[in-house]
C-alpha cells in the first residue's frame, strides 16, 4: 500500500474529441464498487475508478492523464463510491464537451518505466518554475 504522502491530487481539464458525432476522451477506465477490488492492478483493495489505458494523441493523453490515475471527481461530482457503469455515464456524457477530472496520482511505483516518466515530468515542471524566478 502506498503512503498518503506519496500521493498528489491534480485537476485535469480537457475538451473531448468529436468522432463521428460521439464525444470521446480517448481513455479506458476500470474499477467501481461493483467490481472485485482485489483484482485492481493499481491499488489492491481499492474499488475506485482508475485509468487503465490511454489512446496516444487523444484528449486524455494531451491533457496529461496517466495510466494508474485514480479519478475521484468528474465535474466536481464524487466518483469514489460509484459503480463502473455510473462512472462511465459521467465520463462519456455526450452533452458535455469539456470535462474536469480530479485525479489522485501515486508518485512512487514499483514499475521503473512509470517512475522514469513521472520523474521526467517533475523535472520539467521544476525547471520551468526556476526560469520564472
Amino acid at each position: 500500500m502506498v503512503d498518503s504522502n506519496d500521493q498528489i491530487y491534480q485537476i485535469i481539464e480537457l475538451e473531448k474529441e468529436n468522432q463521428n458525432g460521439k464525444l470521446i476522451l480517448g481513455c479506458s477506465v476500470g474499477g467501481g464498487i461493483d467490481q472485485d477490488e482485489y483484482q485492481n492492478p493499481f491499488s489492491k483493495g481499492d474499488s475506485g475508478i482508475f485509468v487503465s489505458k490511454i489512446k496516444r494523441m487523444s484528449p486524455a493523453d494531451k491533457a496529461g492523464l496517466e495510466v494508474g490515475d485514480k479519478i475521484v471527481e468528474v465535474n466536481r461530482k464524487q466518483l469514489t463510491k460509484s459503480t463502473h457503469e455510473d462512472a462511465l455515464k459521467m465520463l462519456t456524457n455526450n452533452s458535455e464537451s469539456f470535462i474536469e477530472l480530479k485525479v489522485m496520482r501515486n508518485m512512487v511505483t514499483d514499475d521503473p518505466r512509470l517512475m522514469m516518466k513521472r520523474a521526467a515530468v517533475e523535472f520539467k515542471v521544476a525547471r520551468s518554475s526556476r526560469l520564472l524566478e
